[in-house]
């Protein structure tokens, strides 16, 4: 019988869980997956979700061609925008647009929010098929552990749930089947040719990984560290010999057996423990002449060679076209987003970048310290040029104490033991590099929706350590129930995480708790407070956000808006005044001030700031349409049209401004216009009853009579409560001798609204005596 086979049985029956087999493992992850995340096919859209999804045209816009999503960052706008954060995901924006398209071009968050679980489910199943290759499929305990982890663990809460998770799920599904493709492509031997074309297919996959989500491309890096240690089972004491030996032909001086270094390998894989008699049959004689005995055949290493070979040309070459779309330069991001980043002393940054590793690693090991956003003073800063000595310092130096620990214990161990650790913290550390900064700069401080591909490796190291435990005397059954505990607490803490992640509100909720001191926290708390109603929580927490952060331009703007709700036009002058003062170019703070000065009368000083506005946003509706009613108040209808013009044809669906613009046409006498404007409304807002109401009205001047009835019917059927709608419906009866329909409406517009003219046209109809014979019901 085969020892290495005996040693792998042997080393999983260790494991402290029951053997299951395949069917019956992929069964209880895909329930586990399933019902711990179950509740999220009842959230709505929330944070994030409304830029990437509702706001983005990309998506629910028709008139956007599929060539743009490819020219198009992850939020609509241009990928070489100077402003654009570079998030180049556009197969997960063409998922998006395609559940938008069966959902009959509606936005139902329940048809997103399922995908988002099937796909969750479809990427725990397959970390198990991967978990089973990198344990050499002799390991289904431990393959079955780890896969069950990453499918409950309450870190993966933000990408299961939240819309915009679906880039990570998009990405860790291709990258996983790059990973499978790979290993079923190089297992036997083959011809050079097909080794080839499965390294380029298993970077096809790679690539769509990473039109996905950027990070998808690094599980190539996972790849050729496997094809090393797992497939040609090259250990590092084994590497490390060989470049001994590469070192020793060198210092001889003799380059004509080079190539044959590529015998070694076989050798070295079948008969490593003869490798003392091997090295002493290597002399470097006086004459430079190197008398090795070896194998003849090489093909395994030149095979290998190939494969590391063609899968780092196209990936550079992959990563290489996107630095070309992204304009070839990095993105541009604010210190609020990532402080560290920001810090000029170089010793500080390090610091702070290893204290964010180190929260990383406890919101893995603990996920208790879960939050939508971990920016704005989330966690302070630690500086080393303070007087007063910062503890957390020392559980940085604790943290890297425990990996070099870790590292010198995978190298001091061996077998599946050594593989598996080796797999762990190389594919770790490869595929959260993104994220690291270590490369480049991110526009965050932490995102648990990073760690949901990284995460797979440190389930790996933590059932290694598991099993490590397991063999002590009496473990075994302690460590049995333990994980079932573990298991059970991770479901539950990710069915309540899910519950927290079903509206805004509870969302931004639960973040307090956890980073009281971010001013983005208290921004959001108090916009969703603004937009239910709550103005003085809102208020508040706009407050508090400001204290935080003094410089927090956007609550100052939001806050404003609420000061001149409330009247309070002078304090919302201040405001935006000092948001200018900050950020100079903040377009929507320049509008804002123009419609305070409105408010106040100063239109000229309100010009002026819709045209500053306009100036460092060229493409902005609401200010054009702002700018409108300002030319209105000034009695300037022809600017006024103009404005409003530009605003509808800036955004077709601006209700208000397409309302204004026609009725400003009808009261000019330029009825063909509005006309035609009404019915062009019409083809972007069909079923918005001002827009129907508006178009009856001009119809009905132009004594269309059966046209402007059947128009006002369709804006009551769309909205009856509206005294108007029904007055002016009665008013086209009354002028076409219905009299009987034109009670009725009159009498409906006085129910709604008592104050309107309905009543005393009821009384023009009664004194003439055309309306004796009328009956409806309930009214005579």
């Amino acid at each position: 019988m085969n020892y290495r086979k005996i040693s792998s049985e042997k080393w999983d029956s260790v494991v402290p869980a029951p053997r299951l087999g395949t069917w019956a493992s992929l069964l209880l992850i895909s329930v586990a997956a399933f019902v711990s995340y179950y509740k999220s096919l009842q959230a709505a859209f929330v944070f994030d979700d409304h830029e990437a999804v509702i706001n983005n045209k990309d998506v629910t816009s028709l008139n956007v061609s599929l060539h743009d999503l490819f020219i198009h960052d992850f939020w609509g706008a241009s990928i070489t925008h100077v402003a654009s954060h570079k998030s180049y995901r556009p197969l997960t924006i063409l998922s998006f647009r395609i559940l938008y398209y069966l959902s009959d071009y509606e936005l139902n968050p329940f048809i997103f929010h399922l995908v988002n679980l099937i796909l969750h489910v479809l990427v725990s199943c397959l970390t198990f098929q991967v978990y089973n290759l990198l344990f050499e499929m002799r390991c289904p305990k431990s393959s079955f552990c780890c896969a069950l982890l990453f499918a409950i663990h309450p870190v993966h809460t933000e990408s299961v749930v939240g819309i915009v998770g679906q880039a990570e799920l998009l990405s860790a599904l291709f990258a996983l089947l790059s990973f499978i493709i790979f290993h079923y492509g190089c297992v036997n031997e083959r011809s050079l040719l097909l080794n080839m074309s499965y390294s380029f297919a298993t970077c096809i996959f790679s690539i769509v990984a990473m039109l996905c989500k950027e990070q998808g491309i690094t599980i190539i890096g996972v790849i050729i560290v496997y094809d090393i240690v797992i497939v040609n089972k090259l250990t590092p004491s084994k590497i490390w010999e060989l470049f001994g030996l590469f070192v020793k032909m060198l210092i001889c001086n003799n380059f004509k057996n080079l190539p044959q270094l590529g015998n070694y390998f076989e050798f070295l894989n079948e008969n490593w423990y003869k490798m003392k008699s091997l090295k002493s049959n290597l002399k470097c004689c006086s004459n430079g002449v190197n008398k090795i005995i070896i194998p003849s055949n090489y093909v395994p290493l030149i095979n290998m060679v190939t494969r590391h070979l063609v899968m780092i040309v196209v990936t550079v070459l992959a990563i290489y076209i996107r630095w070309l779309l992204m304009g070839s330069t990095v993105p541009v991001f604010q210190e609020i987003d990532n402080p560290a980043s920001f810090q000029d002393n170089l010793l500080n940054r390090v610091l702070n970048y290893n204290y964010i590793y180190l929260i990383n690693l406890w919101i893995l090991l603990c996920p208790e310290w879960l939050c939508f956003d971990w920016s704005m003073g989330c966690i302070p800063l630690i500086k080393s040029d303070d007087s007063k000595f910062d503890v957390r310092i020392i559980l940085i130096i604790l943290f890297w104490i425990f990996l070099f620990t870790l590292v010198h214990a995978t190298y001091k161990s061996n077998g599946i033991t050594q593989r598996s650790l080796i797999l762990g913290l190389t594919s770790t550390f490869i595929l959260f590099s993104p994220a690291s900064n270590i490369f480049f700069k991110v526009g965050f401080v932490v995102a648990e929706r990073v760690l949901y591909l990284p995460s797979m490796g440190y389930f790996l190291i933590i059932i290694v350590g598991l099993r490590k435990l397991a063999t002590f005397e009496g473990m075994k059954k302690v460590l049995q129930y333990s994980f079932l505990l573990l298991v059970f607490v991770f479901f539950l803490r990710s069915w309540r995480r899910t519950e927290d992640w079903l509206t805004e509100k509870q969302l931004f909720e639960s973040a307090l708790p956890v980073c009281p001191w971010n001013a983005k926290v208290h921004y959001n708390l108090a916009k969703n407070s603004a937009d239910s109603g709550f103005k003085k929580f809102a208020i508040k927490h706009y407050e508090e956000a400001i204290k935080l952060h003094p410089k927090y331009d956007l609550a100052m703007n939001n806050l404003a808006n609420i000061y001149r709700d409330e009247g309070n036009l002078l304090a919302a002058e201040k405001l935006l005044i000092k948001a200018l003062a900050i950020r100079p170019d903040f377009a929507t703070a320049w509008m804002n001030l123009g419609i305070v000065y409105s408010s106040m009368g100063s239109y000229n000083d309100s010009e002026i700031c819709y045209l500053e506005a306009l100036k460092f946003r060229k493409k902005y509706p609401d200010c054009y349409y702002n700018l409108g009613n300002l030319y209105l108040e000034l009695g300037r209808n022809i600017d006024a049209l103009s404005a409003w013009r530009n605003a509808t044809s800036l955004k077709p669906t601006h209700k208000i401004a397409w309302s204004n613009l026609i009725v400003m046409l009808d009261s000019m006498g330029r009825l063909d216009e509005a006309l035609n404007e009404s019915y062009n409304a019409l083809s972007h807002l069909q079923n918005e009853p001002s827009i129907h109401f508006n178009l009856a009205n001009v119809l009905g001047k132009l004594n269309e009579y059966e046209k402007s009835e059947q128009h006002f019917l369709i804006a009551i059927r769309l909205n009856s409560s509206v005294a108007a709608y029904h007055y002016n419906l009665g008013v086209l009866y009354h002028r076409w001798n219905k009299f009987c329909k034109a009670k009725y409406h009159y009498v409906e517009a006085d129910k709604l609204d008592s104050s309107s003219k309905a009543k005393k046209q009821l009384n023009v109809l009664k004194k003439s005596g055309k309306i004796d014979r009328c009956f409806f019901e309930g009214v005579k």
